[in-house]
């Protein structure tokens, strides 16, 4: 099962990592400022989660890895 490790080090599956993206974008289109717990140890203003997830992103694009074996 393909996993990711959150800033706080907490390990979520892909698909639960999905569905979190879509409910702190819902979070930040009515209020930014709402606090997300889980992300880092301490809880963090949506908006900050939302930059964060998009960063993670960008760099994994532009990381250029190879496809290895996955199994």
């Amino acid at each position: 099962m393909r996993v990711i490790t959150l800033p706080s080090g907490r390990r979520v599956s892909l698909g639960e990592y999905v569905r979190s993206w879509r409910a702190v974008k819902a979070i930040v289109a009515v209020d930014p400022e709402r606090e997300v717990a889980h992300w880092q140890w301490f809880p963090v203003p949506a908006r900050e989660v939302l930059a964060d997830i998009r960063a993670g992103m960008d760099e994994r694009i532009n990381a250029r890895v190879p496809y290895v074996d996955r199994r």
